[in-house]
């Protein structure tokens, strides 16, 4: 299976948040990071890999799926 690219990660994380009815700040609170910082990573303002794997795995993504 080929790798997703980022854009389809921002929108895979966006889907799963709206249909696990997830805020960014409980998403946040989970991951004990700013919701600021986490819509940075989401919106792809910032480039952390480390948080990307972590929002992923906090969403039940499989980070192995996209090229991050």
């Amino acid at each position: 299976m080929p790798h997703k690219r980022l854009p389809d990660w921002m929108d895979d994380v966006k889907r799963v948040m709206i249909k696990d009815d997830i805020s960014v700040e409980e998403l946040a609170s989970r991951l004990n990071l700013t919701s600021n910082y986490i819509v940075s990573v989401i919106n792809g303002y910032r480039r952390s890999i480390r948080t990307r794997i972590s929002i992923s795995k906090a969403l039940g993504l499989n980070p192995g799926d996209y090229i991050m």
